[in-house]
């Protein structure tokens, strides 16, 4: 509510920031997700992984069925 306020206020200047930050805190919270259920996020490999779900979590419905094909 107040992140929307301030980027209708600030304009398209906020706006542009406003993107990244909304990124950094949707990957800090699948990082400390994945902590949670016992992943080590300072293994390389996970920290791939888990990128890996960031991206299907925002794909288009092609994209995921690519990934998901068994």
């Amino acid at each position: 509510m107040v992140e929307g306020g301030i980027t209708g206020a600030g304009g398209i200047l906020l706006g542009l920031a406003d993107f990244p930050l909304l990124l950094g805190i949707k990957l800090k919270l699948l990082f400390d997700i994945a902590v949670l259920y016992g992943m080590d996020v300072h293994d390389y490999r996970e920290r791939v992984y888990l990128l890996h779900i960031f991206e299907l979590a925002f794909s288009v419905m092609n994209t995921v069925k690519k990934f998901t094909s068994v």
